[in-house]
């Protein structure tokens, strides 16, 4: 749906922006619905890749730290 679109799209705009308090926050949110090791931005970028090649360390801690949490409640 679209509202899903959006909220893949503001996974990486956080990224973008570096803002990991917010990231954190959307992930939480929407962490039913959103499985950020499946989604890609245009240029095919997973967010973990993403924010890789933007150099946001703490951030791919964060996605990484979520993606465990998130397989450890199944």
């Amino acid at each position: 749906s679209m509202d899903d679109k959006r909220d893949e799209k503001l996974v990486f705009k956080f990224i973008n922006r570096g803002d990991e308090r917010y990231l954190l926050e959307h992930l939480e949110m929407v962490k039913e619905k959103v499985d950020i090791t499946k989604i890609f931005d245009r240029s095919g970028y997973s967010p973990l890749h993403f924010a890789a090649f933007k150099n946001q360390e703490k951030i791919c801690t964060v996605l990484c730290e979520h993606t465990l949490r998130m397989n450890s409640n199944t």
